[in-house]
């Protein structure tokens, strides 16, 4: 199933994610919005950290580890994760 959703996080700003999601498994995930994340592509690489694992607290935890490092203005860690969640048990903005 492929879904598309975005949130607006505390503080007024965006995280958009683009995801295929089967079986409890995120693939070809992709996170954009309003916020900054430095350096920059760090936020390809969480995007290829994701792809392929399941949607569990352990993957909640392995985001928040990795993103701890960077600077990131206008989110949390925790939001990437909870962007997910929020995308699959909503049901909007979602496409076949």
């Amino acid at each position: 199933m492929y879904i598309e959703y975005v949130k607006r996080i505390e503080g007024g700003k965006t995280i958009r994610v683009c995801m295929d999601y089967e079986d409890n498994i995120i693939k070809n995930i992709f996170f954009s919005g309003d916020f900054f994340l430095y350096p920059e592509e760090m936020l390809n690489n969480l995007n290829n950290k994701i792809n392929g694992k399941y949607l569990n607290e352990q993957l909640k935890n392995e985001i928040i580890r990795y993103l701890e490092p960077y600077t990131i203005i206008g989110a949390k860690p925790s939001d990437f994760y909870d962007v997910i969640v929020e995308a699959i048990n909503s049901g909007k903005n979602v496409k076949p």
